[in-house]
């Protein structure tokens, strides 16, 4: 309804699009749909846990660790926070998701043997490519 004070802020370029956004949605053009079931973001709050669970082991390795789970949290938290305005969901969350390269590469601490984790690594990756084709707009290369 435009009410939300992003809406309102006096930004020159960003406050237009957030409206232009805003009124694509409310009129049923908006391209990208939010769902909070969808695999992708499933796969996203697994690996999350999995990876809160052995932060000691990742830590030992990668001593950035810490810091990269948190800007991972905030990439999950914004995607369901910002659910009012989908397309700012799922930009800002995907900006703070680009952590996910390095923290999937980091399963490869945790899981043994060494072959096993990076056949798991690249399972991962190619589902995530996979869903994550519709929202780039190529949704008809791969029917899922």
């Amino acid at each position: 309804m435009g009410t939300s004070i992003l809406f309102n802020a006096d930004l020159p370029i960003i406050g237009d699009k957030l409206v232009l956004y805003q009124e694509a949605m409310e009129k049923g053009d908006s391209i990208v749909k939010l769902d909070l079931f969808n695999p992708v973001y499933l796969l996203n709050i697994f690996i999350f846990y999995f990876l809160l669970i052995f932060h000691e082991t990742i830590t030992k390795n990668i001593k950035y660790a810490p810091l990269l789970l948190k800007v991972y949290a905030i990439g999950l938290v914004l995607y369901t926070s910002l659910g009012f305005l989908p397309v700012l969901s799922l930009r800002l969350s995907e900006l703070y998701y680009i952590v996910n390269i390095y923290m999937i590469g980091s399963l490869y601490y945790t899981i043994k043997p060494r072959w096993a984790g990076l056949l798991i690594i690249s399972m991962i990756c190619i589902i995530l490519y996979a869903f994550g084709l519709p929202h780039m707009g190529l949704i008809n290369i791969v029917k899922l």
